[in-house]
Order: C-alpha cells, then structure tokens, then sequence
C-alpha cells in the first residue's frame, strides 16, 4: 500500500496553500517516517549516523561549521546533540549532499526534492547552482523553504525538464522506485553524460512484494535498467549502512541501490565464470538461503548480472539473473521480475509479453482494492 498512500498524500497536498502553514503541514506528514520523539532513540540515532559520516566523510565536522537542521523544520522532529540543531532527517540529506559534493560540482539539478533540504545545504557548504524538478503540486514546497531560507534556485515542472540544460550532477533519492517507470526512464534518459557529468542515485531496487495487493509495483520499478549504459559505475551498495541504521525509517522499511555513475566506460566482468556455478544446473540449489537485510552473501555474483542488464543486455545474461533472483526470492516475487521477463522475450523475438491469467487476476484484485482505499479515505 505504500505507493497508494504516497499517492494519496498527492491528492492531499493539492488541496493546500503555497504557504509556510502549508509547507509545515507537509513536512509533519512525511516526517513522520523517520520522526522519534524517544530521547534515548535519538541519542542512538544520531551516534549512529555520525559515525557513518566519519567513515563516509571524514572532517565532515569541520567542513559544515555551525551548519544545522533548519528552523522552518517543525520542533518536535528536532533534537540537539553535541550542542547542533539536528534531525535523522538532517543527518540523511546531509550525507546525500556530501556525496555530490565529492566531485566539487558548480551546478546541481535534483529530481524530486521534497522541500528542498538538500539544496539549502549545498548552497550553505558550496554556493551551488541548484534546479529541481518536481511535479506542479510538490514543487510548491521547496519554493516555499528555499525562498524562506534565502537559497536561491531555479524550479521546473516535469512538463519542462528538458529546459533545464547540461549540470555537473544530476540527483534523485527515492522517488524513481515510486513513479511510474516510463516517466523514470524519461529522466535518465534524457539526463545521460552529454548533460551531467555525474549521477546520484537512492532508489528501492529488489523488493518483494505483494501481486495480489501491490500489482502496480510491477510498473513502478525498473528504474535501473535505465540508467545511463555509457556511464562508468563509481559506486554500487545494495542496503548501504546509512539505510538501516536506529530510527531511520519506523515503518514500511525497503531495500534500496546507492549509485553514483560518472563519464567512463562501463566495465563488465564475464558471465561465463557465474554460469558455471552449481546452482545454475540446479534450481533447488539455493544461490543464498539469507533472508535478512543483505540479500546476498556475494554481492559481486548479483552486481555482475545487474550491470550487464543495464549496459548490454543479452537473453543469455537476463536468463541467468533470473534464475539467480528466484532462487533468492523464497517464493516471494521482485517488483522487478515481470519487467525483466517481458525484457528477455523482446531479446529473443517474442511480442507477447509475460502475464499468465493469475497476473491478471492479481492486477485486476490489487485495482479494486486501491480504489476502495482512495474512495475510503481521498
């Protein structure tokens, strides 16, 4: 139900005025994920996040000076520690603008960015150029903040993104896995290494799901196949530690890819040594049996088949990373599977597409559950 009540906040915040009564009412709401009002859960919380920060950007301290969560951000999702003005959502928006500030971009163009919170601090740590693209209705909120928090910005409807022209790095942080596929790959699409030279992403990738109950999932997932294929990977963490740490998120916890692609030449490394693994004659021999937050124990097996999906993508690859995920999946489909099957039928020359008659079951149930769910409480 998760994308049903994002959705449902969409509708809501429509109704809304472009105000700082408005703004608050929407930080409230999306904050709650990742709100404690737990003393001693803050306190490991945030102990939690700062030694991540130490590993990730050691002198961080130093760099952002007397840098603290904002005052427009409502109190009671605040804290102080270590005599700073913080929040756990403070902590993840200031590591994420960290990480794009790794390459000393001038220019930054952020692909849904909630009220704006990454750009303020790159504007405070950087003085950089920052654009964010949103739809109509959320784009109101970051003007709101940014406006109020004197960072100037440049702002573009989804209509308009093409109008937004080259940057050092383009950013998007959990809102790729939640949007229809098609608009996701519009994006990466249009923004591949002719326009920026770097691209940051935080997005859910390999969950499963529900079919009878989360039948759209299967059409909001994806976001990866897209991904620029001429761009070089300088990072990929599946579940990285900044995701799982105390009090990140309360509820409604998912798995999800940090990846930073740069201009460069992707590098494959060969399937052939993986198709000779003994699983790969045996479907019951199970490539991992862990059923925790790692979804496998061999992350470069799973990154392999992943990369060539997304760089060069052969029947023979897409067939391997199949067979590898169901014999992860412990009965539980990925988000990511139907998308994958109806990808490798293309391969080999099929039209029809991958929906047995249960899949149109599941999808038809799944609608009338969320329209009973929008008529309940839209």
């Amino acid at each position: 139900m998760r994308s049903s009540i994002w959705k449902l906040n969409q509708i809501r915040t429509q109704r809304l005025p472009e105000s700082i009564e408005g703004l608050l009412s929407v930080q409230r709401t999306e904050l709650f994920a990742v709100q404690t009002a737990n003393v001693d859960e803050q306190r490991r919380s945030a102990i939690a996040w700062e030694s991540i920060l130490d590993r990730r950007h050691p002198g961080w301290r130093k760099r952002i000076g007397d840098l603290s969560e904002s005052s427009m951000t409502p109190r009671e999702h605040c804290f102080i520690h270590n005599n700073r003005r913080v929040s756990l959502d403070f902590y993840k928006k200031l590591n994420l603008a960290l990480e794009v500030l790794r390459s000393k971009p001038e220019s930054v163009i952020e692909i849904g960015a909630g009220w704006g919170q990454v750009g303020r601090i790159l504007w405070h740590l950087a003085k950089v150029k920052y654009t964010v693209i949103d739809l109509p209705e959320t784009l109101r909120w970051p003007r709101v903040f940014l406006h109020a928090e004197n960072v100037p910005a440049t702002f573009l409807t989804d209509a308009d993104y093409q109008n937004a022209g080259k940057a050092d790095c383009l950013l998007n942080s959990s809102s790729f896995g939640e949007m229809p596929r098609d608009t996701a790959a519009g994006y990466l699409r249009y923004f591949n290494s002719s326009r920026v030279r770097r691209t940051v992403l935080l997005n859910r990738l390999l969950n499963t799901y529900d079919p009878w109950l989360e039948a759209q999932r299967e059409h909001e997932c994806g976001w990866y196949f897209y991904a620029d294929p001429t761009a070089a990977v300088e990072r990929w963490e599946l579940e990285p530690d900044f995701t799982t740490i105390p009090g990140v998120e309360l509820h409604g916890h998912h798995r999800e890819l940090f990846l930073i692609l740069r201009e460069g030449t992707p590098t494959l490394d060969s399937i052939d040594e993986i198709a000779s693994q003994s699983w790969t004659a045996h479907r019951s021999n199970r490539a991992s049996s862990r059923t925790t937050h790692i979804l496998t124990p061999d992350m470069r097996v799973l990154q392999t088949l992943l990369e060539h999906a997304r760089v060069r993508p052969t029947a023979r690859s897409l067939e391997l990373l199949l067979q590898y995920l169901e014999s992860i999946s412990l009965r539980h489909p990925f988000e990511e599977t139907r998308f994958l099957r109806d990808l490798q039928r293309q391969l080999v020359g099929s039209t029809d597409t991958y929906e047995p008659l249960v899949a149109k079951l599941q999808r038809a149930t799944s609608l009338i559950i969320r329209c009973l769910f929008y008529l309940r409480y839209a």
